[in-house]
């Protein structure tokens, strides 16, 4: 038996640069995103006959892999070259869809990471990262960008650049007890099931291809949340979220008249800024408070499911691989 664990993300600024319609004319994408204590784990089990099964929201039982209706484990399995005799289960700290949190590209970095282990062949961060880029982008056509794969893959929090023939992943940007100190500003809050990001991106990406100036905005932000991170200027880290935030709403779809709602009466209490994690429509919204405002905020969201977590600074690990 084999058990992998892949954090959820939050996506602190960049956002939509990480999109290849995007970094291939306005080189490089930036993106600053932080991986946590939220995660995606994969159980994979060998079996005594050939068949395959996977088990997620449904359970699929068939003679071989390239048949399975889940398409990221399909493609997975296609890649690895593994076509039955195993058992796939998935489990989620979160929503399945629309949580805004990476969660599609955390099943996929670990899925393969499971895979690969199940071979004898364990395969680096960089190796899973843009293996899963892979299946998502080309092989199962998803509009998205290339973030949420690389933060999952190497974990902690990290500026991400992406240029056409390359992707640089940097050290961490914080560790240890400063890293702490910013995530303990950091509130999530639960906003009910999200829209399709798949439909939300679409309309994101015909927009931007007629107007590139807010995500050369969005990008000027990221550049300046590294500097703020690394000075451990937190409220600066407020800050730019709320202005990234407003630029993110004049993006069709992002937002909801409930999240709008919610993101004031959050700020009149002591919020600073914060975002739908995302692409939007739902999900989870991220807040940035001060401790000695978070009791009021915590009253003003009241009516939504308040998430804890922590950074990871792991990645996708195997936890477990037992004969």
């Amino acid at each position: 038996m084999i058990l992998s664990r892949t954090p959820l993300r939050i996506a602190l600024a960049g956002g939509g640069t990480d999109q290849a319609h995007y970094y291939t004319m306005s080189p490089p994408g930036v993106v600053v995103s932080m991986a946590v204590s939220l995660y995606i784990e994969v159980v994979l089990k060998a079996r005594y006959d050939r068949d395959l099964i996977a088990v997620y929201s449904k359970r699929e039982r068939v003679a071989e892999g390239g048949i399975l209706e889940h398409e990221l484990f399909r493609e997975s399995l296609a890649l690895t070259g593994i076509r039955g005799g195993i058992e796939i289960h998935t489990l989620a700290d979160v929503a399945s869809k629309g949580s805004g949190l990476g969660s599609s590209s955390s099943v996929t970095v670990g899925t393969l990471n499971a895979l690969y282990a199940y071979l004898g062949i364990p395969q680096p961060p960089e190796v899973l990262a843009d293996q899963a880029c892979s299946i998502e982008i080309e092989r199962c056509a998803k509009p998205i960008g290339k973030q949420d794969q690389y933060i999952a893959a190497y974990g902690g929090l990290r500026c991400i650049l992406f240029t056409p023939n390359r992707i640089t992943v940097s050290d961490p940007l914080l560790t240890g007890p400063d890293l702490r100190s910013l995530s303990d500003r950091l509130l999530l809050f639960y906003m009910g099931q999200g829209h399709s990001a798949s439909d939300i991106l679409c309309s994101c990406n015909a927009a931007a291809t007629q107007d590139m100036r807010p995500l050369d905005r969005l990008k000027t932000i990221a550049w300046e949340m590294e500097s703020a991170i690394k000075a451990k200027r937190w409220d600066t880290v407020g800050h730019l979220l709320d202005e990234s935030w407003g630029v993110k709403k004049g993006i069709t779809g992002i937002s909801t008249p409930e999240a709008d709602h919610a993101y004031a009466c959050a700020k009149d209490a002591g919020a600073l800024g914060g975002k739908l994690c995302g692409a939007g429509g739902g999900g989870h919204m991220v807040l940035y408070v001060s401790p000695v405002h978070q009791d009021d905020v915590r009253e003003a969201m009241s009516g939504f499911q308040e998430v804890p977590f922590r950074p990871d600074p792991y990645g996708s690990r195997i936890l477990l691989h037992a004969d």
